[in-house]
């Protein structure tokens, strides 16, 4: 072990106690603060907890106390207004009991014989708006109010005759002017109507009367509830806490008497009102306040119909005294909890302390070990730079002057190393565009090498930008694919030759098939010289036989023209491409082999969807077609199929069509399935080249970017399928 190794030893030793005693002060100064940070979030939420349970516990009962006051407002005011409804219905049964005794005397002796009861106050009308009895105002009986407007306009009489004729049994309300006050007294009535007295008779009971019935009744109720030790119930008028004035007295105060007295002091009242202010009239409103060192809670809601305040409150030194016990169950717990958490802490560092030393010796090993694996890799990737097929090069930014370069590179510039570190890029690539290689982080182009002796190659340059001690500079990787260029040129040629020999070969077939095209056309063209060697021998030529004659020769002879010229547009090649219809391909290969399949009695039937269109090259397509089509024909041939036949179909799924020849010729020998895409391979050794289904891959997959697969069927049959893609 050397020197700086050892020293690697002891500073690792020496920095991991260091580190370990500044985590472990860190780490307890962390914890101590945490569990003092929990210490305080348990505070609040003692605090937030034993007071939420209080709220609970004021609210609910005020909100049941104000729900009971709700509920007996709406019951008792409905109680008496149905006295008011009795009454008037007493009036109607007296009425009609004596319904015979018309006169007026009579029928006023009746109504005065029921006695105002409660507040109830009764009055009967003539149905034409006359007040024909009113105990309460009996100085204006005989007077018409049937124009009568109470202090909101509202003309009431009317109302309750119509309402009384109707037949309705609701409350009908008005309002005037109390007698000799300026408050507004609203009264509430009930009519019934008797039509053969021609009277409407009926009762009212003033709405204040009611609310102050209401009220003495519920404070009696609420005076019976029995509140807790420490609470305080009370009752008030809000004029106590929104204005100026001596209020010391309230409605109704219930619980300690004490806390009553503190809730009138007059700064409690100012509190309690601005609240009101602040927060608006309506919903529940909580105060807490203090009086001589006690807190209180406080509840506080209006009874906006009546100007009441209700509150419901709690003197919290009960609480505060809970407390005060539950934090100091929870102070004692933190510094148990600190004391352990120190203890833990010194345990922990003494563990660390204990693996640092192991650390430190195992980090001594892996020194060792890594200095032989890394003597190791830089033998591995020096042999790789010194002896790679590639050669490779690194340059400065400013200048791209080369700053190194491997033997490669020295034998493919012919330098050596002085002149090589001497050069620039950009003498060696003359066509590249280096200002754009600078702003690339990296890239591939195909591209000329010029050495100093002038020659030149054809190389493949890969570049990456890497920073080497903080300079930008370009790594270069240069391998040298001249003689990869050759072959492909080479290739190429057998490709043109492959494909002059398919020409050729398909010379050879459209020859043929002008043959059989031709051979019905030429009989008939015969048949036609002989008429006119029997009619010349019998005398019967005659002008008109010979144009007649001349011009069934010329549809002959016109239908052959036509037959040369399909056969020099299919076998003429597309220059680009285009959408073509992939109908019309495959029915113009079908027009040049028609009259062979014909001779040979092969039926061909068809199911393509004309609105189809693919993109490609079309005569070429249908080359690949009549390849399909003759090499059917052929194994129909040999192998003496009686009834051969060949279905063509095309089926589309989103972008791609699918083109499906299949033929009953007998199949495919399995044996050579997976051959006979291959150039040269045939199994016609007599008179077959081997490129046609070839050249057909070639169009189909190079040229069209598809697909052509073969594939045996059951019963002896083999179908092509060509798959092409449309772009979307």
């Amino acid at each position: 072990m050397n020197f700086e190794e050892g020293g690697i030893k002891r500073l690792v030793l020496v920095s991991s106690t260091v580190v370990i005693v500044t985590i472990t002060i860190v780490v307890s100064f962390f914890l101590i603060t945490t569990e003092n940070n929990n210490f305080q979030e348990e505070v609040k939420r003692i605090e937030k907890d034993l007071t939420a349970s209080r709220i609970r516990k004021v609210e609910n009962r005020l909100q049941g106390l104000l729900s009971e006051i709700t509920f007996d407002q709406s019951l008792m005011r409905e109680l008496k207004l149905n006295e008011v409804k009795n009454f008037v219905r007493t009036l109607q049964i007296s009425l009609l009991g004596s319904i015979t005794k018309t006169s007026t005397s009579t029928i006023r002796q009746i109504l005065q014989s029921h006695d105002e009861m409660d507040s109830i106050h009764g009055f009967a009308f003539k149905d034409d708006g006359t007040l024909f009895w009113s105990p309460k105002s009996s100085e204006s009986e005989g007077s018409n109010f049937l124009d009568a407007q109470d202090i909101h306009d509202n003309f009431y009489i009317k109302e309750m005759i119509h309402i009384a004729k109707s037949g309705q049994d609701i409350p009908t309300s008005f309002s005037w002017y109390t007698p000799g006050e300026t408050s507004i007294s609203t009264n509430t009535a009930y009519v019934r109507y008797l039509p053969k007295l021609k009277l409407i008779v009926g009762a009212y009971r003033s709405e204040s009367s009611i609310n102050e019935w209401i009220q003495e009744t519920i404070l009696e109720k609420i005076s019976r509830h029995v509140f807790w030790k420490e609470s305080l119930f009370f009752i008030d008028f809000l004029e106590s806490y929104t204005m100026q004035g001596d209020f010391s007295k309230t409605i109704l105060s219930l619980g300690n008497p004490q806390y009553i007295k503190v809730l009138k002091e007059q700064n409690t009242q100012k509190q309690i009102g601005q609240s009101f202010l602040d927060n608006g009239y309506s919903g529940l409103h909580v105060n807490t306040f203090t009086h001589k060192s006690e807190h209180y809670l406080l509840y506080t809601t209006i009874l906006p119909k009546w100007r009441w305040i209700i509150g419901l409150g709690e003197n919290l030194k009960e609480l505060t005294a809970i407390k005060e016990a539950q934090l100091s169950r929870a102070k004692i717990n933190r510094d148990v909890k600190i004391i352990q958490l120190g203890a833990l802490s010194f345990g922990i560092a003494l563990i660390f302390f204990i693996l640092s030393i192991f650390l430190a010796r195992s980090i001594e090993k892996l020194l060792l070990n890594y200095r032989q694996r890394a003597d190791t890799e830089s033998d591995k990737y020096q042999a790789l730079y010194q002896h790679s097929n590639d050669s490779f090069l690194l340059a400065n930014e400013e200048g791209l002057k080369i700053i190194e370069g491997n033997p490669k590179a020295l034998s493919l510039t012919s330098l050596n190393e002085d002149e090589l570190k001497a050069t620039s890029l950009e003498s060696f690539f003359p066509n590249l565009n280096f200002e754009k290689i600078k702003n690339k982080k990296s890239g591939y182009e195909r591209t000329e090498f010029t050495n100093h002796k002038n020659g030149k190659k054809t190389v493949e340059f890969t570049f990456v930008w890497i920073f080497l001690q903080n300079q930008r500079v370009v790594f270069i990787s240069i391998r040298d694919i001249t003689e990869r260029m050759k072959l492909v040129a080479e290739r190429r040629q057998q490709e043109q030759l492959l494909i002059q020999q398919s020409k050729m070969a398909a010379m050879g077939e459209m020859i043929g098939n002008i043959a059989h095209q031709w051979r019905q056309p030429l009989s008939q063209l015969s048949s036609l010289f002989m008429d006119i060697d029997s009619a010349y021998t019998f005398g019967e030529l005659n002008k008109k036989y010979i144009i007649n004659t001349v011009n069934e020769a010329n549809d002959t002879i016109e239908f052959m023209s036509k037959t040369i010229d399909d056969f020099k547009d299919f076998y003429n090649p597309n220059a680009q491409r285009e959408k073509f219809s992939l109908f019309e391909s495959i029915d113009n290969a079908f027009k040049i082999i028609h009259s062979s399949l014909e001779y040979n009695n092969i039926k061909v039937t068809f199911d393509i969807d004309k609105a189809l269109y693919i993109d490609g090259f079309a005569n070429e397509f249908s080359q690949v077609i009549l390849n399909i089509f003759s090499n059917s024909k052929d194994a129909a041939l040999q192998r003496e199929i009686k009834k051969p036949t060949i279905k063509v179909f095309a089926q589309k799924h989103k972008n791609e069509i699918s083109l499906h020849v299949e033929d009953n010729c007998g199949g495919i020998d399995e044996k050579i399935i997976d051959k006979i895409f291959e150039p040269y391979f045939t199994t016609k050794f007599h008179y077959g080249t081997g490129i046609g289904l070839y050249m057909s891959k070639i169009i189909v997959e190079n040229k069209m970017n598809g697909k052509i697969i073969a594939k045996n069927l059951p019963n002896a049959h083999a179908k092509f399928i060509i798959i092409l893609y449309n772009k979307a």
